[in-house]
């Protein structure tokens, strides 16, 4: 019998026709700095998003703002893979840190990323049925971070490994004692799980890079906005240094 179109697109991903790269960001502030890297950009617009057709390093890339909140990165996320056939999928941003351990600027490079204000078993339990409730970062695309991070990363582009979580709101002081006894994450922000989530349903593999804006210490959204722009600057640098070693 002939395979569902959906299949025969998983299929096409797993063998590696496409090699389209897709990138996810939630704002413009926080695509601009990668996009001003790539040539041949190309604008259009699909499902009420701005998508943006490059290429950087001889690779075919298409960006996408999401907004924020989860619903959006979803909805963007899913139009992405439907859309433009890509067979990976990097989502790109700034998060709030949620580790003591964490500075302002450091980028962390997700190895899994959950729900912060989902109920496990609501993933696991019930269809479509996760096999676990945090969603793994793809192996190949960190091994490529680490080869970058061996040749030299750029001044000021400081990586560390770990967990992010996600919730549908801005995480100021109060609510991060729930989230680290139940997540122990590095960071938060407001979109990586949704895209993940959307990634992992569709068996394409992403990994999430999110540059720190605001910390324990310095925490709110005065800080956040003061360090939105270095914050992007840096994340840009981390997945531009990622995508020469792919």
């Amino acid at each position: 019998p002939k395979p569902s179109s959906a299949a025969s697109d998983v299929y096409k991903r797993q063998a590696g026709y496409s090699m389209k790269t897709g990138i996810v960001a939630p704002s413009r502030q926080e695509l601009e700095p990668f996009l001003k890297r790539c040539e041949n950009v190309e604008a259009t617009k699909r499902s009420g998003f701005e998508f943006f057709t490059a290429t950087l390093f001889d690779k075919e890339l298409v960006c996408v703002i999401c907004g924020i909140c989860k619903t959006n990165a979803a909805c963007a996320t899913q139009a992405l893979l439907d859309g433009f056939d890509v067979s990976r999928v990097f989502l790109l941003g700034v998060c709030g840190a949620i580790s003591p351990s964490l500075k302002i600027k450091d980028t962390i490079v997700c190895t899994s990323v959950a729900h912060h204000d989902v109920e496990q078993s609501i993933l696991t339990q019930n269809e479509p049925r996760f096999a676990s409730a945090a969603f793994e970062c793809d192996k190949t695309l960190l091994n490529a971070v680490q080869r970058a991070e061996l040749n030299g990363l750029p001044y000021g582009v400081k990586l560390v490994y770990g967990k992010e979580v996600t919730g549908e709101s801005f995480v100021d002081r109060d609510g991060r004692e729930q989230i680290v006894a139940a997540h122990s994450p590095l960071g938060v922000d407001m979109e990586t799980a949704a895209a993940a989530q959307v990634c992992a349903l569709n068996r394409v593999p992403f990994l999430a890079l999110r540059t720190v804006t605001d910390t324990p210490f310095e925490s709110g959204l005065e800080v956040f906005g003061k360090n939105l722009a270095s914050a992007s600057e840096i994340c840009a640098l981390a997945l531009y240094e990622t995508l020469k070693q792919l």
